[in-house]
């Protein structure tokens, strides 16, 4: 069985700059959202500054949508997103 940071770091591992996602989390107002990515972000610790909890994926949105418009620079998690 993967801990969550195998998990997770198994799960940001897939991403590169350039690639085009899609938002998959049903639950998110940005649900439905594609883009390119533009950067890896770590996800930092705010009680203990020099520790990295995990990353986050940018990409700037290629549609538009409710909450959100093409041009727009999202961040999320990478379980809530997929390859296209």
């Amino acid at each position: 069985m993967l801990s969550f940071k195998d998990f997770h770091n198994q799960s940001i591992n897939q991403f590169k700059i350039g690639d085009r996602v899609r938002n998959c989390n049903p639950d998110c107002e940005h649900y439905g959202s594609t883009g390119i990515i533009t950067q890896i972000l770590d996800l930092i610790d705010k009680k203990i500054p020099d520790n990295v909890v995990g990353k986050a994926v940018r990409y700037r949105c290629d549609c538009c949508g409710d909450s959100w418009k093409e041009g727009d620079e999202l961040e999320k998690t990478a379980e809530q997103l997929e390859l296209l």
